[in-house]
């Protein structure tokens, strides 16, 4: 992860984890907004394959005012096949719906956009290790840009699908919004804690060195 001051830092901890939330929670700085009054928040639900191993960003939880014309959205990378119909599970203010659905939505008409690399996807039979992308979602609200990449990754003994997750155009000034989040100024320790039972894991930032096949990748930036 790399947050909006340029920090980069390894999210270990399974569970979910406030990744961002604008405004900053009261909590973290007085004057700013209690929970009920975020313009967005976006939880992220971590998860690994198998207990203490390498865990990877699985669902993105997304509310808020900027949201309040079609509810909530949730983004989940399903299943562990990049040609199965549940490799990419979406949901709008509690139901199900499908690509074609959740980009014809009106209700976020001018606010997303789409792309479908697996149009064009040309599958890498026999490669020792790889990671493609799925689908892409591009969210356009006024005081930030995000991007959810769902991404195939296959290594030696392990195939599954996870997220990526990338925040861009985000209100330097604080007198504007104080930007909240792990993502943003809010205190990350506890996320790059190794999760009850497990042993601290070796630095994910070199971990699958020389296999070009990173995990989760998420970061924050201010607006330029």
């Amino acid at each position: 992860m790399t947050n909006v001051e340029g920090q980069r830092f390894d999210l270990v901890r399974v569970g979910v984890h406030e990744l961002l939330r604008l405004p900053r929670r009261s909590g973290s700085r007085p004057g700013y907004g209690t929970r009920s009054e975020a313009l967005l928040e976006v939880l992220g639900t971590v998860e690994s394959e198998r207990k203490c191993e390498e865990p990877f960003v699985k669902q993105l939880d997304l509310s808020g005012l900027w949201l309040q014309h079609s509810g909530p959205l949730v983004l989940r990378a399903g299943d562990l096949s990049e040609d199965s119909r549940d490799a990419i599970l979406l949901q709008v203010n509690g139901s199900h719906v499908s690509k074609d659905e959740l980009i014809r939505d009106a209700r976020l008409q001018g606010l997303l956009t789409a792309e479908d690399p697996q149009a064009k996807h040309v599958k890498r039979r026999g490669a020792k290790a790889h990671r493609d992308k799925l689908f892409t979602l591009k969210f356009r609200f006024s005081g930030a840009t995000l991007t959810v990449d769902w991404i195939h990754r296959e290594v030696p003994g392990s195939s599954l699908n996870h997220l990526d997750f990338h925040v861009a155009d985000l209100p330097k000034l604080e007198k504007c919004m104080v930007v909240g989040g792990i993502l943003g100024r809010d205190d990350h320790t506890s996320a790059t804690m190794s999760s009850p039972g497990c042993q601290p894991s070796q630095n994910l930032l070199s971990f699958g060195a020389g296999l070009d096949v990173l995990g989760s990748l998420l970061g924050a930036a201010y607006q330029q």
